[in-house]
C-alpha cells in the first residue's frame, strides 16, 4: 500500500515519558495534542512506536488521531486498522521461561497483544504494584502463568538482591534481546524485532524513505528507533545515554517538548 497523495513525512512517537508523563499522573500536555493535530493537518503521518503491546494503548491515546501503531517493540504493527505483522512466542517456551523466572527470583510481567499475565505468587511492590493496579483498572489482565491460555509476545522483568540475574540472561540470550531500562528492570524482546524494524517495515509499506522519518523518545528502549531516523529527538526528561545519541534534544514533556521539536524541524509553525 502506498500513501494517497504526497506526504511530507512520518512521525514516530514513544508513549511513556514522551507523549504522556511517566510520573504516575499520566498527563498528555495540551501543547502535545495541539502539535499532533497541526502536524497531521500539515500532511504528516503520525504513528505510535511503543514497547507496550496493543491492548495497553489506552483509548485516550488512540483518540489523538494516529495513522497506525508499532507495538511490543516491533512485534505487532498496524496501519490504520490493518494488522501488517504479528509475532508471538511459542507456548512451550513461554511456560519454560515463566517457571524458571520463578526459581530465579525474577519478577516478570508477561505481555500479549490481547492481554497481560503475571505470576500469582509474586509480591507486588513499588513499580510492579502500580503497574498491576493500572492494568487491572484498564481490564487488560487475562490471568496468571497457570492460565490455560497463557503465552506472551514479550515481557518485562524486575530483579532484586538475591535474584539470579546472570542465570536469567543465559536462559533467554539465545532467542531474546534484553534492554536494560535501569532501576533493576529489564525489557525482554524476541530477537529480530525492535522499534527500528517496525519503522523500516512501515516506510517500505508506505513508499517513504528513511530521511522522511522523525523519531521522538526518552528511554533506552527507544535507542534503536532514534538511531534509525536521521531526525531523532530526545525529550528533555530523557536519560543522558539517550540524549547523547540524537540529532536534537528538546524540552521536557511538561515544557512543551513535542511542540518545540516539531517547530525545530518545521513540521509546525
Amino acid at each position: 500500500m502506498k500513501t494517497q497523495g504526497m506526504k511530507k513525512g512520518i512521525l514516530f512517537f514513544d508513549i511513556d515519558g514522551t507523549l504522556i508523563s511517566d510520573d504516575g499522573k499520566r498527563v498528555i500536555p495540551k501543547s502535545t495534542k495541539s502539535a499532533l493535530k497541526q502536524a497531521k493537518e500539515n500532511g504528516y503521518l503520525l504513528f505510535i512506536n511503543t514497547g507496550r503491546v496493543y491492548c495497553n494503548v489506552e483509548d485516550h491515546m488512540r483518540a489523538l488521531g494516529f495513522d497506525g501503531y508499532i507495538c511490543g517493540c516491533g512485534t505487532n504493527i498496524y496501519l490504520g486498522e490493518r494488522e501488517l505483522l504479528y509475532h508471538t512466542v511459542p507456548r512451550e517456551r513461554c511456560l519454560e521461561i515463566a517457571m524458571r523466572c520463578e526459581k530465579m527470583k525474577m519478577h516478570p510481567w508477561f505481555e500479549r497483544r490481547d492481554g497481560n499475565y503475571f505470576d500469582q505468587r509474586t509480591v507486588f511492590e513499588g513499580e510492579l504494584r502500580s503497574l498491576r493496579e493500572f492494568f487491572e483498572a484498564a481490564g487488560s489482565i487475562r490471568g496468571d502463568i497457570r492460565s490455560e491460555d497463557f503465552s506472551f509476545d514479550k515481557f518485562v522483568v524486575w530483579y532484586e538482591e538475591g535474584s539470579e540475574v546472570e542465570a536469567f540472561k543465559t536462559m533467554v540470550e539465545e532467542d531474546f534481546r534484553i534492554i536494560d531500562r535501569g532501576s533493576h528492570f529489564f525489557e525482554v524482546v524476541p530477537k529480530g524485532f525492535s522499534k527500528a524494524t517496525g519503522m523500516e517495515l512501515l516506510l517500505k509499506e508506505l513508499g517513504l524513505e528513511k530521511k522522511d522519518s522523525y523519531a521522538f523518545g526518552d528511554s533506552t528502549n527507544d535507542l534503536e528507533m532514534l538511531r534509525f531516523s536521521p531526525n531523532s529527538v530526545a525529550m528533555g526528561n530523557a536519560c543522558e545515554e539517550v540524549k547523547q545519541q540524537v540529532d536534537f534534544v528538546t524540552g521536557d514533556l511538561y515544557e512543551d517538548g513535542i511542540a518545540m521539536a516539531c517547530r525545530h524541524y518545521g513540521i509546525i509553525c
